[in-house]
């Protein structure tokens, strides 16, 4: 194995990254950070066979000569058009200083620190302006930036097919779990839910569709049904302002009926989220 390292390029990647990625996902786990998930099914063909082409250009190709301006100018136009927030802006130039600086003085460690910078702007473009100075989320931040370098040496090493090819494989994989899990909590919670409050008798069951559907309200005498919903549709919804809220997981939709004799919905949302969280995560 070793012997055939030899004739690679930036082989310490391969100690790096892995450690870095067992990190973030430890870290992931033991913060339980909670991301707000809205996927469909054009957001899944997006994340499966559009995301690894446009990301591997944008980000990898630099470091093959032909795509080199090409991968510039997508990076740009990334950092202007959809990141455009300071932090992002100011790593872009310094990384862009780099890469002049290489171009004119070719020094064996620019190559490197342009490969740290490089996948730091490709963990921080997927984070928020907010996520990133938030320790919470400082697991994502490593698997992201491990993941980063790890392409960068499919394509130092091999083509940047390669790299698109490993790419959505990640990405089908964890689209897969998500859409499992979503899959799993429903079958094995399907059946009806009561809530029994001061004013309120509040019925919700879990569904899982592949197909987003219409939300559809209907009323009959004193009590509100409420189809295909989400937990984040049904807060919007009632102006609702719970202090705890349970993420909305893919593909997972809610039918709820509601009694409520004095037709003020504004406490049902935080009622149903308190005890889906238990229902479905909790026990888990």
């Amino acid at each position: 194995m070793f012997k055939s390292l030899k004739n690679k390029k930036e082989n310490w990647i391969l100690f790096v990254a892995p450690i870095l990625y067992v990190i973030g996902t430890l870290l992931t786990i033991t913060l339980q950070v909670e991301t707000e998930v809205n996927i469909n099914l054009s957001r899944i063909i997006t994340a499966i066979i559009l995301a690894p082409f446009i990301e591997e250009f944008t980000f990898r190709s630099f470091f093959i000569k032909k795509f080199r301006i090409i991968s510039i100018v997508l990076l740009v136009f990334t950092i202007a058009f959809f990141k455009n927030h300071i932090f992002n802006t100011s790593l872009l130039i310094v990384l862009l200083t780099f890469i002049a600086a290489q171009y004119y003085k070719n020094k064996f460690w620019y190559l490197k620190v342009i490969i740290i910078l490089n996948s730091l702007l490709f963990s921080t473009v997927h984070l928020s302006l907010n996520e990133i100075f938030d320790s919470n989320y400082i697991g994502l931040f490593f698997t992201r930036f491990s993941l980063g370098l790890f392409l960068i040496y499919i394509v130092l090493n091999f083509n940047i097919w390669k790299a698109i090819g490993l790419h959505l494989v990640i990405n089908s994989i964890m689209v897969g779990l998500m859409i499992f899990m979503s899959y799993y909590l429903v079958k094995s919670n399907n059946h009806k839910f009561t809530i029994h409050s001061k004013n309120s008798i509040i019925k919700w069951q879990p569904k899982f569709n592949i197909k987003q559907k219409t939300v559809i309200y209907k009323y009959s005498r004193d009590t509100l049904f409420i189809y295909n919903t989400t937990l984040n549709h049904i807060n919007k919804k009632f102006n609702s302002n719970c202090i705890e809220t349970q993420v909305d997981l893919p593909f997972v939709y809610y039918d709820i009926s509601i009694i409520q004799s004095d037709k003020n919905y504004t406490n049902i949302p935080c009622l149903v989220n308190k005890d889906v969280n238990y229902r479905l995560f909790d026990s888990y």
